[in-house]
C-alpha cells in the first residue's frame, strides 16, 4: 500500500550538539523570519545550516538518524531504507520561520538524494509559536489544508501516517489529536536511535454533527472567518467558540476542526441562508439538479467566503474583484449588467449585484454558465 507521511520539523538538526553560543542564538531567533533577522544572525544560522548539510549528506544511517528527530522518526517507519515501491509522497510541516524552512530543506534535501518518493514543503502562513494568535491561526490552516490535501490521498487507498517524532512540543499535541482524525496511524520513538518505533492507531471517532446541522448558516460563515459579537455565541459549547479579541469571536481550533471533518454532510443538502446573498429560481434548480456531492460543498464554502466578504464591504461587489480565487468580472456586450465569479477552476456563477446583495442566476461548469448567464 502507498504512503503519504506527513512529518513535522523542528529544529533539533541546527541545534543538537551546537555551542553553548550558537545553541543561545538559535533559541532566541527560533521564531524570527529572515526579514526579522540581523545580518549577523542570518549569517551565523546560515553557517549551521551549511555545516549540517555537510554532514547529513557524508553521515550514515545510524548518524543521521542522531543528528536529526524527524529522520530518525521516518528510518525507523521505513526500516532503514527511504526508498519505497511504490514511491511515498512526503508532506514536510515547517513552521512559517527562518530556521523551519532551513531545517526542512536540510530534510527534503535527505530524501531527495535517498529518493524518498513525492517530497513537498507545508508553510501555514504565520504558524510559530511567538503568539498565541500566530500559533492557533497556523493551526487553522494545518487543519484546512489536512481535508484538503489529505482526503484525496485516502480516497486513492493511500495509508496515511503522522511522523510526530520532531517539531515543537506545541505543535506536536494539536497534531496529535488532528492526527485521530485525518491519520491512520500517528508514530513516536525516543531519541534513542535504536528504540523502538510507538505506532498509535487511529481512533474510532465518530462525530456528532447534531449542533453544527442546526447552526450551520452561521457555523459556514465562521469558518470563512466571519467574527460576531461573543454574546452571538454564548449559547454554544464552550469547546466551538472562542474570543479572538474583545468584541470578535468565532470557531475555535476544534470547532474548526470539527466542522472541516462534517462539512461533506452539512453542505450538500439544501442552500445556506447568507447574507446579502439572493438565489433565484434558476440558480435553484441548478443547485439541486447537480449530482457531484463535493462539487455542491464547494459551492456552499465559495458562497460563505463571498457573503462574509460582502457583508464586510457593505455590500460592495467591487471586494470580490479583488479576491484572486473568485476572479469576479463583469459579462460584456448583451451581458454587461451581469457578473460571474469562480467556485474553482471547473465551474463558476453568473450574478447580478443591485443595492448591497448578489443576485445568483446560474451555477455549473464554465462554458454552460458563460454561454448562458441569465
Amino acid at each position: 500500500m502507498p504512503r503519504c507521511i506527513l512529518s513535522t520539523v523542528g529544529t533539533s538538526v541546527l541545534t543538537n550538539a551546537a555551542p553553548q553560543d550558537l545553541a543561545k542564538l538559535l533559541r532566541e531567533t527560533a521564531n524570527l523570519r529572515e526579514d526579522e533577522l540581523s545580518a549577523e544572525q542570518r549569517s551565523a544560522i546560515d553557517h549551521r545550516v551549511t555545516e549540517m548539510q555537510r554532514r547529513l549528506e557524508a553521515a550514515s544511517i545510524a548518524d543521521r538518524r542522531r543528528l536529526s528527530a524527524e529522520l530518525n522518526g521516518l528510518y525507523a517507519l521505513c526500516g532503514g531504507h527511504l526508498q519505497s515501491h511504490p514511491p511515498d509522497s512526503h508532506f514536510l510541516l515547517a513552521t512559517d520561520t527562518y530556521q523551519g524552512q532551513a531545517t526542512a530543506g536540510l530534510i527534503r534535501d535527505v530524501l531527495e538524494s535517498e529518493r524518498a518518493g513525492h517530497v513537498t514543503l507545508f508553510t501555514p502562513s504565520g504558524l510559530s509559536t511567538r503568539s498565541q494568535s500566530a500559533f492557533v491561526g497556523g493551526i487553522r490552516e494545518v487543519i484546512r489544508w489536512c481535508d484538503a490535501t489529505l482526503e484525496p490521498f485516502r480516497d486513492a487507498r493511500y495509508r496515511i501516517t503522522f511522523n510526530l517524532v520532531g517539531s515543537f512540543k506545541s505543535l506536536q499535541g494539536y497534531l496529535n489529536t488532528i492526527g485521530m482524525f485525518y491519520a491512520d496511524e500517528i508514530i513516536y520513538i525516543f531519541e534513542d536511535p535504536a528504540a523502538s518505533l510507538i505506532r498509535i492507531p487511529r481512533l474510532p471517532i465518530q462525530l456528532d454533527l447534531q449542533f453544527f446541522r442546526a447552526h450551520r448558516d452561521l457555523a459556514a460563515q465562521l469558518a470563512e472567518n466571519r467574527t460576531v459579537p461573543p454574546e452571538a455565541l454564548v449559547n454554544w459549547p464552550e469547546t466551538l467558540w472562542e474570543e479572538y479579541a474583545p468584541g470578535q469571536a468565532g470557531l475555535s481550533t476544534w470547532g474548526a476542526l470539527i466542522w472541516e471533518r462534517g462539512k461533506q454532510q452539512l453542505l450538500d443538502e439544501n442552500l445556506l441562508h447568507l447574507p446579502r446573498l439572493v438565489y433565484e429560481r434558476s440558480f435553484i434548480r441548478d443547485f439541486e439538479q447537480h449530482a457531484n456531492r463535493r462539487e455542491r460543498v464547494v459551492l456552499q464554502e465559495c458562497l460563505a467566503r463571498v457573503s462574509v466578504m460582502l457583508q464586510d464591504s457593505g455590500g460592495d461587489p467591487a471586494v470580490l474583484k479583488r479576491h484572486g480565487g473568485l476572479r469576479y468580472d463583469n459579462y460584456s456586450g448583451a451581458n454587461a449588467d451581469l457578473g460571474h465569479f469562480r467556485v474553482n477552476q471547473n465551474l463558476c456563477v453568473s450574478c447580478r449585484a443591485d443595492k448591497g446583495q448578489l443576485h445568483l442566476l446560474h451555477f455549473g461548469g464554465h462554458d454552460a454558465v458563460n454561454d448562458h448567464p441569465r
